[in-house]
């Protein structure tokens, strides 16, 4: 599991304005979002509370994404600086 994946960061050209969740049932959902489709094939969106109360009944594929990601790369910036010292 997870030996061949991609990942793909892009910059934005100018920054933008506040952006909503993925989630549109839950827009200011914040950290990590999983997402994943169910049988009738509609998106369903959790956040890592419900994910981890749900888990052993979702999907075998399963997505997810953190928001904001201004955070998450904050986060990595200062796991980096803590690595190097």
């Amino acid at each position: 599991m997870g030996l061949f994946c991609s990942f793909f960061a892009m910059k934005a050209e100018e920054e933008s304005t506040k952006v909503d969740s993925i989630d549109p049932d839950n827009p200011q959902a914040t950290g990590l979002i999983h997402f994943f489709q169910n049988a009738a094939k509609e998106w369903k969106f959790v956040t890592q509370d419900q994910y981890d109360a749900q888990k052993d009944s979702l999907p075998e594929v399963c997505f997810a994404t953190r928001y904001p990601m201004k955070s998450f790369l904050e986060r990595v910036k200062r796991m980096r600086a803590n690595e190097a010292s």
